[in-house]
């Protein structure tokens, strides 16, 4: 697989935001997984804080959980398309308050201990080097407080192996990674943040919805219709309310304390 350059990373999500607009598939085409995402998310995110978004896309997760939070957030992004469009993001029936702004993983614009809690969402697996990764790490540590959390939901190595294991079983071709994507290796994150983070929490939160979707609905399509997976189906929405079992999503959360 080659991996995409930076410029054709921007190129793709101009393409997103183009084709979506402010909708909440602009960075995943599933919605159940991007609905788990924010409510996971929510579990973190505790009321009168001070928080970042590393990452934030058209602002559609953000303005979910200042909907739901009474914080101030400050959502940040690299491309300025998708900004442009966060910035349109209808927040009615707020309970928080949300800033959004062209930002850098790589160098935040922010002093040091500026916030009590940094979250991303799918943002630091588009930093396609462990490199690049490893310095937006360092970069959120920086500006996290004494005692802040870093709430990281990205995307592991890990758990697409599991679930490529188990459609291999069913004689399923096995996902790849995007190309435009590096996911993470559980114990090189661990061993770079074990000087600067104490870890709290690993949070399978979408493994049952992984098997039932990108396992069992493929493996019945197949072998009874002959069809290709639908994005969002019935049979999925099934899943995706039920508890999480195992690791077989390679969408997670790390949970770690400065």
């Amino acid at each position: 697989m080659k991996m995409k350059t930076e410029k054709e990373i921007k190129q793709y999500y101009k393409e997103q935001a183009e084709k979506f607009g402010a909708d909440g598939r602009s960075t995943i085409s599933d919605m159940n997984t991007k609905n788990l995402e924010i409510d996971a998310l929510l579990k973190y995110i505790k009321e009168n804080k001070k928080v970042l978004e590393v990452g934030c896309g058209n602002g559609y997760t953000a303005k979910i959980i200042i909907q739901k939070r009474k914080i101030n957030l400050v959502a940040t992004d690299f491309s300025e398309d998708l900004i442009k469009i966060a910035k349109k993001q209808p927040l009615g029936g707020a309970k928080g308050k949300v800033v959004f702004d062209i930002g850098d993983a790589l160098s935040l614009n922010f002093p040091k201990e500026s916030f009590d809690i940094v979250f991303t969402e799918r943002c630091l697996i588009n930093l396609i080097t462990w490199e690049n990764q490893k310095k937006a790490f360092s970069e959120i540590h920086r500006v996290l407080k004494a005692g802040g959390i870093f709430i990281m939901l990205e995307a592991f190595a890990d758990g697409l192996e599991n679930t490529n294991e188990a459609r291999e079983e069913f004689g399923l071709a096995a996902i790849p990674q995007s190309p435009h994507n590096l996911f993470f290796e559980k114990e090189k994150v661990f061993k770079f943040t074990r000087d600067k983070f104490n870890f709290l929490k690993e949070d399978n939160f979408l493994s049952t919805y992984y098997f039932g979707s990108r396992v069992l609905y493929p493996a019945l399509l197949k072998s009874t219709a002959g069809k290709e997976p639908a994005y969002n189906s019935k049979f999925k929405d099934f899943f995706a309310e039920m508890p999480p079992y195992g690791d077989y999503s390679s969408i997670k959360i790390m949970v770690f304390k400065k």
